[in-house]
């Protein structure tokens, strides 16, 4: 996932699945996102998706 990182700081938008705790903090660190966001897909159940960018992120 660390490889993914400069990919995901310059994406618009990011649709994401479930990570592992470390990719989930890659992910939130490359993103840019506040410690207080919300969770970034770590532990979502494996029919879930989340789309983060543009400060309306979703989660499906």
């Amino acid at each position: 996932m660390p490889a993914a990182a400069p990919a995901l700081r310059d994406s618009d938008l990011c649709v994401l699945q479930r990570l592992s705790a470390d990719e989930s903090v890659t992910a939130q660190q490359a993103l840019r996102l506040p410690p207080d966001s919300g969770p970034v897909p770590a532990g979502d159940a494996d029919d879930m998706l989340n789309l983060v960018g543009g400060g309306a992120d979703r989660h499906l």
